[in-house]
């Protein structure tokens, strides 16, 4: 780094330094590293951008970690880590409490593959915390419907069991009561 190669090639130093000590669990030094290596010049910058966002969530620095991601959203939608930036802004902003924005990134990985059951349900709980408790509840028998055996289905079958508590002019059909069984049964 102290030597006269150009630009490009620092970066890539800067990179993998950050990388290295970001494997080495030395979270400032990585930090540094990766915060030089966001620029839209550098190829690779979504990748660092995206690591630097976690390590900054992995420190508990909620509102860096958001910045980050919201950078990866805005200057990087193409990137392959853009769907993941998506999802980890909808769940910072759910743990905040901020359902319209957490809403707005959610929507945008609900087709997602990787995303889809999850984002859904956190789609739910946004819809639950704003007051649109017909549509949560909705989603909520759909997820239970769908997947029986996955985590999402039971945490769907928790949330739906408080929304029939609280609201007595819900009402869950014979089959609804069936899936639930199977996801008693399942887990």
């Amino acid at each position: 780094l102290q030597s006269d190669l150009p630009e490009p090639e620092k970066l890539k130093i800067h990179h993998t330094l950050g990388y290295n000590y970001e494997k080495l669990r030395n979270r400032p030094k990585a930090v540094g590293h990766y915060a030089r290596v966001a620029s839209l010049s550098y190829a690779l910058a979504d990748s660092a951008v995206y690591r630097l966002a976690q390590l900054y969530e992995r420190m508990n620095n909620k509102a860096r970690a958001i910045k980050w991601y919201t950078r990866i959203v805005k200057d990087y939608p193409a990137s392959f880590y853009s769907a993941g930036a998506k999802w980890a802004l909808g769940q910072l902003y759910l743990e905040r409490k901020e359902y319209e924005t957490a809403k707005s990134y959610l929507v945008d990985i609900v087709k997602h593959p990787q995303y889809a059951r999850e984002a859904t349900f956190a789609f739910a709980r946004c819809d639950e915390e704003l007051g649109n408790v017909s549509a949560a509840f909705h989603t909520y028998r759909e997820l239970i419907k769908e997947k029986q055996s996955y985590s999402v289905a039971e945490e769907s079958l928790g949330r739906l069991k408080q929304l029939i508590r609280r609201h007595k002019s819900l009402k869950l059909t014979p089959t609804d009561r069936l899936n639930c069984g199977m996801v008693f049964f399942s887990n």
